[in-house]
C-alpha cells in the first residue's frame, strides 16, 4: 500500500468516527413523527397556539387552529349539550379561547339552575403517558383572603385526541401536541350571579407538583 492510500484511509476513517453520531442524531429526528419537518426554518416566534405552555411576552398573539377548535365544539356539544364555546375577545379585534393562566383548563361553558352552577372544562397539557393526573379544585371565596377556599367537586372523562387534531397543532406551531384529554364537569352549589369565579386548581402530573387559575364570570 502507497502512502497516499495509507492516509487516505486514515482521513476516511476519521471521518467515519466523527460523523456518525452526527448522521444518527439526523436520522432519529427525521424519524420523531412528532418533531418539526426539517425543510421548515425555525424562523422568528410571531404568535402561538393557545394550549402552548410556552413563556411568551403577552405581545405574541394566541391562535385557535381550525381542525382543533371544530374538534372542541363538536365535543362539547355532544358530551355537555354546549352550542357555543366562550371565546375571549382580544384588544386587536381577534378572539381565543378562554383559558386557564397556566394553559390546562380550557373553558367551555356553564350552565346555571337556582344557585347552582355547572362549569364545564376541558384539560390540556396532560403527561403523554397513560397516568391521570391528581387533581383538585377549590373556589377562592374572598379575593383577599387566600385561604376562604371551598372544595369544587367534579367528574372527568378522559379521550384520545384523534390523529387529525394533533396533526392540526403540529402544523400550527406547537410540535409536541398532547396524546389525550380529560373532558371535565364541575358543580358550583351557591355561585351568586354577575360575579367573577376564581376556581383554584392543585395536583400533581408526572409526579411533579402543579398548580393553576381560571377566572369566570358567573352568569
Amino acid at each position: 500500500m502507497t502512502r497516499e492510500a495509507r492516509a487516505n484511509l486514515i482521513f476516511l476513517a476519521i471521518f467515519l468516527v466523527v460523523s456518525i453520531p452526527g448522521a444518527i442524531i439526523l436520522v432519529r429526528k427525521k424519524m420523531d413523527p412528532l418533531s418539526r419537518p426539517m425543510w421548515i426554518p425555525d424562523g422568528r416566534l410571531t404568535r402561538l397556539v393557545y394550549i402552548d405552555p410556552t413563556d411568551a411576552p403577552p405581545t405574541i398573539p394566541r391562535m385557535a387552529p381550525a381542525i382543533t377548535s371544530a374538534w372542541v365544539a363538536d365535543e362539547a356539544r355532544a358530551r355537555f349539550g354546549i352550542t357555543i364555546v366562550p371565546m375571549l375577545l382580544m384588544e386587536d379585534g381577534s378572539t381565543t379561547p378562554v383559558i386557564s393562566d397556566s394553559r390546562y383548563f380550557q373553558l367551555l361553558g356553564t350552565k346555571r339552575i337556582g344557585s347552582s352552577l355547572t362549569i364545564h372544562l376541558l384539560v390540556w397539557n396532560l403527561p403523554r403517558g397513560s397516568g391521570t393526573p391528581d387533581v383538585s379544585i377549590t373556589r377562592l371565596l374572598n379575593p383577599t383572603d387566600q385561604s376562604s377556599r371551598m372544595p369544587v367537586p367534579f367528574t372527568i372523562q378522559p379521550a384520545q385526541i384523534p390523529a387529525d387534531v394533533k396533526r392540526d397543532l403540529q402544523d400550527s406551531g406547537f410540535p409536541k401536541p398532547p396524546q389525550h384529554v380529560l373532558w371535565m364537569e364541575a358543580t358550583l352549589t351557591d355561585a351568586p350571579t354577575a360575579t367573577e369565579l376564581k376556581l383554584l386548581f392543585n395536583g400533581t402530573m408526572d409526579q411533579q407538583p402543579f398548580s393553576d387559575t381560571l377566572t369566570i364570570r358567573a352568569d
